[in-house]
């Protein structure tokens, strides 16, 4: 998955993927690299205000969307600005799954 976060007050895009090398999961793990554990410590707590307000099927931190929150937000965007976009494998526009709905406010679909 590849996910763009448009910030509506600066312009600026974020790009993020899910999985494999420079996400922020491998096999179902936390990756075991600097960058990765950089994104996951930028949004961690919120991510864990969302699981205690809600049940989340399974760890978020893969998530394309989730990686493009954490590049954004090092660079001081805020989530309530972010649009997100988000795109499978054969390039088709596709909703954030059940989990990042939970905490994706805006998007395309």
């Amino acid at each position: 998955m590849l996910t763009y976060a448009f910030d509506e007050r600066t312009g600026h895009v974020y790009v993020g993927y899910s999985g494999g090398p420079g996400g922020m999961t491998f096999k179902g793990e936390l990756a075991n690299h600097q960058m990765a554990w950089r994104r996951y410590e930028r949004i961690k707590d919120e991510i864990e205000e969302f699981r205690n307000d809600y049940p989340l099927e399974r760890e978020p931190y893969n998530c394309g969307e989730a990686a493009a929150w954490a590049i954004a937000k090092s660079w001081g965007a805020h989530l309530d600005d972010l649009v997100f976009a988000s795109f499978n494998l054969k390039c088709n526009l596709v909703p954030p799954c059940q989990n990042c709905q939970q905490w994706v406010r805006k998007y395309f679909s």
